[in-house]
């Protein structure tokens, strides 16, 4: 999908939304983004998939969450996923932010990719959220309010789950 904004999106965007275009001048591309893929998934599941090491930063993360439990009656391995999945969604955001500006440290215009990127047939309510400027309302600090948002939603999961176990 095209608009007016003629701005070059991040490659990491092109490729997501495979809108990267095959070049007209030089050597022909091996290897399709799909027969990458394919490739890489054939690979981990032939040989197994290895984490990378985690840093010391993610231990004394996960040591500080799974003490923060400890005193809880949910079982540890419960304890564990709850401490998991809360880190996975703070990358997660902080990756997603990143991809979507292309790693910009400027400000972050998530609208204008999506704009350029939503096909209004397949997303017509974001396009429609996003034509009516739902994005730009003054009272609401987005780039703050969305992650916390968030983040409370998962915490407030977390409060019931937990006291679930307390029954």
């Amino acid at each position: 999908m095209t608009t007016s904004d003629d701005t070059a999106l991040p490659k990491s965007v092109e490729l997501l939304w495979r809108l990267d275009q095959p070049g007209g001048r030089g050597p022909k591309r091996g290897l399709t983004l799909d027969q990458i893929l394919e490739a890489a998934i054939e690979v981990a599941d032939a040989e197994g998939y290895e984490a990378p090491p985690m840093g010391p930063n993610n231990m004394a993360w996960l040591e500080a969450g799974l003490a923060t439990l400890a005193d809880t009656p949910v079982p540890e391995p419960v304890r564990l996923q709850l401490v998991m999945n809360q880190s996975l969604y703070v990358i997660g955001r902080r990756w997603a932010a990143r991809d979507m500006t292309g790693g910009s440290d400027g400000e972050e215009d998530f609208t204008a990719v999506l704009r350029r990127v939503l096909d209004p047939q397949r997303f017509p309510a974001i396009v429609s959220a996003l034509t009516n400027r739902a994005f730009d309302q003054d009272d609401i600090d987005w780039e703050k309010g969305d992650f916390e948002f968030g983040l409370a939603r998962m915490l407030d999961g977390y409060e019931t789950l937990i006291r679930s176990f307390e029954r």
